[in-house]
């Protein structure tokens, strides 16, 4: 596509919109390098993926994109044998969190988001590195005691080595034989080992080894000759204990360069969503959709609004490629002529980059080889460029590298010269456009061009309506009719005196004129029409509130007569049963006689038939009962199934009508309307299984879930499973491990806390046990 005509349609500004709406500098890297394509088959995916991550971010929330960066540079580094730092390797875990959540997304949306469940299926299994980072780092990227046995035993050594010291050193402190020769009663440490200030004076009285000296001299940090031994031996298991550190992040680097190139593919893939996730949030901001492509190349744009204009926006109708391929447009200036060709030129742009448009549902594009603009004034002052050399110097380019399926918008065609040539210009320019198979659109004052495109073939006119009432433009645009400047009637409602109007008229001449009734005239009808049309409108909306009205009104009636049918028939029941009773009595003294006649026996048949004919009346009569509401479920709730005669324990929560119970040694699914709670199990067997259940759960639920990294909606949503998991479990007490960072994710998950059921009392961990970064719950 051409730059200047990215430039003039602010193609720029709309990557900026979008570039706001990614999750990472993978997704704004993405962004810097769209550009609109032109392959049908392949505007046609990206649309469609549009179209599929705005209905997954609907129905199941955005991608999990949390704690994501990029960290390419640091899977390459590791890939040649680099040892990354803590941080680095805790960014890497981080990125590897984020691949498998979005993978996880992916599974959940395949059903109904086939080509974006297909790029998320091809995110790699990264779960034992991510883990061995996640047990091996802390938040702060310091290697843990947990990263490996020696490092635990070297840790523990140090502390033992430094309590010795220290206790030795209290001793030296607290003694009456060197209060002395102190300068202050504390310790510190100088060049790694434990010291005491001494005076200057002293320091041949006090034995040990002086490692520092104050600024003043007055004092020096001497090491107690008690403590060298140990301190030697606290250095030793100081080194131990770095050359540990320094051996496990150069394992865990390792880990990272041999998993490299399935970590930089991830990375392209979460770069791909991100842009695919930011086009679907664009779209619900902009309320967008996406267009249909057409292949003959029919351009129909419903209700279409620039995306750039802010307020009350007046969305245009704007069709061409069938009747006509080129549209001219006429009317006063600051009527909007100018934003419709932007209008048309952009969102054309957008939807060649994959990027639903802010316009109604049924709109056609075709995907255009090339887009060309001359918008505006860019005449260069260095070049010595007029508007008019400015202008033909582009469409001269233009003309030049057009080819096929090219979409040309000129702004104010043949301006800037004398009117006559620049009228003639302007005809020439447009039969080459139409004659070439370009689909164009111009806007012109000229009145030569208003009566040259009615008889053109291929030729359209086209306005911005302008109402003279309130001389102010309504930004509409309206096709088959030319516009009018209406610079005389404007003139003369601002207060310029009736002579000079009549004069002016006489300088315009009768032709002009005859065009300007012909145009004003034409410009009545219009409005009439729509008068009419809004009219009409108006009554097919009366008459389909008093077709709803009607309808409402039926339903009324039928659930009357309904009632009035079960009434009866409850009557009816009750004169059969009477009968029955009466016949009954009747053949109770046929059968006291001695023999039994045929007369009896037919009694019998008739009474018979004329019960099945009732019963099969009132069945077919009878409306339905409605269905109850189905039950709100939860793992772990008691219910029966009455369909199976069993009863049985929830295992997950329902989806889509269905709910999976386990019942006895196998798991069913089952609709929800085919269970009922139950407040205890009725058989030995349903509570040994209950108990099964709960033991399962219990082996399969940690006391401690892992939310670093994630977004408050995602810890909330993993939360939630966990907490219901661990409830199903037995549990009493659970550690919520979120971190410490800027505590918006502390808050949110307290926040939720706060409001769930299970939850007893909750509150954050002593210091040695996480503090701010772990909470501690009561359920």
């Amino acid at each position: 596509m051409d730059s200047r005509t990215l430039r003039s349609l602010e193609y720029d500004k709309i990557k900026e919109m979008l570039s706001a709406e990614t999750a990472c500098s993978l997704g704004k890297a993405r962004v810097a390098g769209l550009s609109p394509a032109v392959s049908r088959e392949h505007v046609a995916e990206q649309l469609a993926l549009t179209t599929e991550a705005r209905r997954a971010m609907e129905d199941f929330g955005p991608l999990p994109f949390g704690g994501l960066t990029d960290v390419s540079t640091h899977a390459k580094r590791a890939r040649v044998g680099a040892v990354l730092s803590g941080e680095e390797l805790n960014q890497v875990g981080d990125a590897l969190r984020c691949a498998r959540r979005v993978a996880e997304h992916s599974q959940r949306v395949r059903e109904c988001c086939r080509l974006l469940g297909r790029i998320g299926a091809g995110l790699h299994d990264h779960a034992e590195l991510e883990t061995t980072i996640r047990d091996s780092l802390n938040d702060e990227g310091e290697v843990m005691d947990s990263a490996s046995p020696e490092l635990a035993r070297l840790r523990r050594q140090v502390r033992r080595l430094r309590e010795r010291i220290m206790g030795e050193i209290d001793k030296i402190l607290n003694s009456p034989r060197t209060a002395r020769v102190l300068r202050e009663r504390l310790s510190t440490v100088r060049a790694g080992r434990y010291c005491i200030p001494i005076k200057i004076q002293f320091r041949g009285e006090f034995a040990g080894i002086i490692h520092d000296r104050s600024d003043s001299g007055a004092t020096v940090f001497m090491e107690p000759e008690a403590v060298v031994g140990s301190g030697n031996d606290l250095r030793q298991a100081e080194f131990d204990e770095q050359h540990e550190v320094e051996r496990i992040l150069k394992e865990l680097s390792a880990s990272v360069g041999a998993s490299a190139e399935a970590i930089l593919a991830d990375l392209e893939t979460l770069g791909e969503l991100d842009l695919i996730s930011a086009r679907a949030k664009l779209s619900a901001l902009m309320d967008a959709a996406p267009p249909e492509l057409d292949e003959t190349g029919y351009l129909c744009l419903i209700q279409a609004r620039h995306p750039l204009l802010v307020g009350d926006v007046v969305p245009i109708d704007v069709y061409l490629g069938r009747e006509f391929t080129a549209l001219l447009i006429t009317g006063p200036n600051t009527g909007g002529k100018t934003v419709t060709l932007k209008t048309v030129g952009l969102l054309c742009l957008m939807a060649q980059s994959g990027l639903h448009i802010p316009a109604d549902p049924g709109s056609r594009l075709p995907v255009f080889r090339q887009v060309f603009a001359d918008i505006g004034d860019e005449q260069s002052i260095e070049q010595s460029l007029s508007t008019f050399s400015s202008h033909m110097t582009q469409i001269v380019d233009i003309l030049r590298q057009m080819g096929s399926g090219a979409l040309v918008l000129l702004d104010e065609i043949g301006a800037g010269t004398d009117p006559t040539e620049g009228s003639a210009l302007a005809r020439a320019i447009l039969e080459t456009l139409v004659r070439r198979g370009a689909a164009s659109m111009a806007t012109t004052h000229y009145n030569e061009l208003k009566t040259f495109a009615y008889t053109h073939p291929g030729i359209e006119n086209a306005s911005v309506e302008f109402d003279p009432e309130t001389l102010r433009p309504t930004f509409r645009l309206v096709i088959g009719t030319p516009g009018s400047s209406n610079a005389l009637e404007i003139a003369e409602r601002l207060g310029l005196e009736r002579p000079m109007i009549d004069r002016a008229r006489d300088y315009i001449g009768d032709a002009a004129l005859s065009v300007e009734e012909i145009i004003r005239r034409m410009e009545e009808a219009q409005r009439a029409l729509e008068r009419e049309r809004a009219a009409a409108e108006e009554a097919r909306t009366e008459l389909e509130e008093l077709g709803n009205r009607y309808r409402s009104e039926l339903g009324k009636l039928a659930e009357r007569k309904d009632d009035a049918l079960r009434a009866g028939y409850e009557q009816a029941s009750n004169i059969i049963h009477k009968a029955e009773q009466q016949a009954a009595g009747i053949i109770a003294k046929l059968q006291s006689q001695r023999r039994q006649s045929g007369t009896t026996e037919a009694a019998r048949r008739d009474l018979a038939e004329l019960r099945e004919a009732v019963a099969q009346e009132q069945s077919a009569a009878l409306p339905e009962e409605p269905a109850p509401p189905p039950p709100d479920l939860r793992p772990g709730d008691l219910v029966s199934v009455p369909r199976l005669g069993r009863q049985g324990v929830v295992v997950k929560p329902p989806a889509d009508g269905k709910v999976e119970v386990a019942v006895g040694s196998m798991r069913v699914e089952v609709g929800v309307n085919e269970v009922e709670m139950t407040e205890q199990f009725e058989t030995e067997e349903s509570r040994d299984m209950a108990g099964r259940l709960r033991l399962a759960k219990a082996f399969e639920t940690t006391g401690e879930i892992h939310l670093r990294g994630l977004t408050v909606e995602e810890a909330v949503t993993e939360l939630e499973k966990y907490l219901d998991d661990a409830f199903l479990a037995g549990r009493t007490s659970v550690r919520i491990v979120h971190g410490k960072g800027t505590g918006a994710l502390r808050h949110g998950i307290h926040r939720y806390l706060e409001t769930h059921s299970q939850v007893k009392s909750f509150t954050i961990a002593e210091r040695g046990a996480g503090g701010e970064g772990v909470t501690i719950v009561d359920l």
